[in-house]
């Protein structure tokens, strides 16, 4: 399908935001990706619910690893990067599906939409892009 996405998470210890950001998502991603980073709470009990893509990657102080390990599980055409204590804002839920059909999926375009953060004024602008092995 040309628009299927691939969400991924990075968590630890996310089960009081967990759920609200699933909830955001799930009607919009194909598959659900968490790497957990040594959860001591019932974060993948709480992942249990949503997706059985669910993985252990040892934390090392580097996000970029953690981001790129995410990155090599998602087997859809586009690829959101999401954190757990993030919702998606539900204008850009409707609007997302119509504009994949419409853009290119080489590794230069980026679809932008914007994510809440409870207890923040701001909206986050996030970044939907085309899923292409080896780019990271």
């Amino acid at each position: 399908m040309n628009d299927s996405i691939s969400a991924t998470l990075i968590v630890k210890n996310e089960e009081r935001n967990l759920s609200a950001c699933l909830k955001s998502i799930q009607a919009l991603a194909d598959e659900i990706i968490i790497v957990d980073t040594g959860s001591e709470d019932r974060t993948i009990e709480i992942a249990k619910q949503f997706t059985q893509h669910i993985f252990h990657f040892d934390w090392c102080d580097d996000y970029s690893k953690a981001r790129n390990e995410a990155l090599k599980y998602a087997t859809k055409k586009w690829v959101l990067i999401i954190n757990a204590d993030e919702t998606l804002d539900p204008q850009s839920l409707k609007k997302i599906p119509r504009y994949l059909s419409q853009f290119p999926t080489d590794p230069l375009h980026l679809l932008l939409f914007r994510l809440l953060t409870p207890g923040q004024p701001n909206l986050f602008v996030r970044g939907l892009f085309p899923n292409h092995q080896g780019i990271s």
